[in-house]
């Protein structure tokens, strides 16, 4: 298996056109992947690490719209649409990724109707995961977001050890640094995670996802569902052969 979840589960015939053009590289913390408005040039399928994709401000502040990690791909939507980046594409937590050419990417995907599928899926579960949260913003409390972000990234990133600066953690929940390092304080006192210098490790999953809100299992339970492996009948079909040549 390649360790990237999305690749594994796609048709036999899809994976290997794909692993024939790939590379394995290595991405750093801060590192840009995609920029907002550029074309996609590449499409990474991560196997560590944790991309962060952010809608930048012209004041040079970003929000983040969604986190991606070893379940998913970065580009992989947006490279057979419009071929141009809507979001910066940001490494949050350093990784590595197999990574294809676009057009290559295109190419195997325009030819097969279960990789259109595969996508097609994907890209709900994304869609899904951005109104959820939103929802549980506006419903649920600081400790069971928490808890619920930091599950998430552990399962995104496949380790237990999350690289957590204070600015980082208040972001990706949304609050104050004051407000989130309380509700770390909490999930710590139970037991739940250990932090130091920078580093928050789950100590105890089972613990933590009893704090955590009920958004946690429930996209869990519809990323799982929508991302079951394809059969094995993979191969060239009639789809959608025209794409931009001039794409970098």
């Amino acid at each position: 298996m390649t360790g990237n979840h999305l690749l594994d589960t796609m048709a036999a015939a899809d994976r290997e056109r794909l692993l024939t053009r790939v590379k394995r590289v290595a991405f750093g913390q801060g590192e840009t992947l995609a920029e907002a408005g550029a074309h996609v040039a590449k499409v990474w399928f991560p196997v560590s690490g944790v991309v962060s994709l952010v809608s930048p401000f012209e004041d040079g502040s970003a929000v983040e719209v969604a986190s991606i990690g070893r379940e998913g791909a970065v580009g992989a939507l947006a490279a057979c649409g419009a071929g141009v980046s809507s979001m910066r594409a940001m490494a949050k937590h350093p990784g590595e990724a197999w990574v294809v050419d676009a057009r290559t990417f295109c190419s195997v995907h325009d030819g097969s109707a279960s990789l259109r599928r595969t996508i097609a899926h994907y890209s709900e579960v994304i869609l899904t995961e951005a109104r959820q949260e939103i929802a549980c913003r506006t419903r649920h409390s600081t400790d069971a977001r928490l808890a619920r972000t930091l599950l998430e990234h552990s399962d995104r990133s496949g380790t237990d050890a999350l690289p957590m600066s204070q600015e980082l953690l208040s972001s990706l929940v949304g609050i104050q640094r004051t407000t989130v390092n309380a509700a770390a304080r909490t999930l710590k006192a139970s037991g739940a995670i250990r932090y130091s210098r920078g580093v928050i490790e789950v100590a105890s999953r089972a613990r933590l996802e009893g704090q955590a809100c009920e958004c946690y299992a429930a996209m869990r339970a519809f990323r799982n569902a929508m991302t079951r492996p394809e059969p094995d009948e993979a191969g060239n079909d009639d789809g959608p052969q025209t794409r931009d040549a001039s794409r970098a």
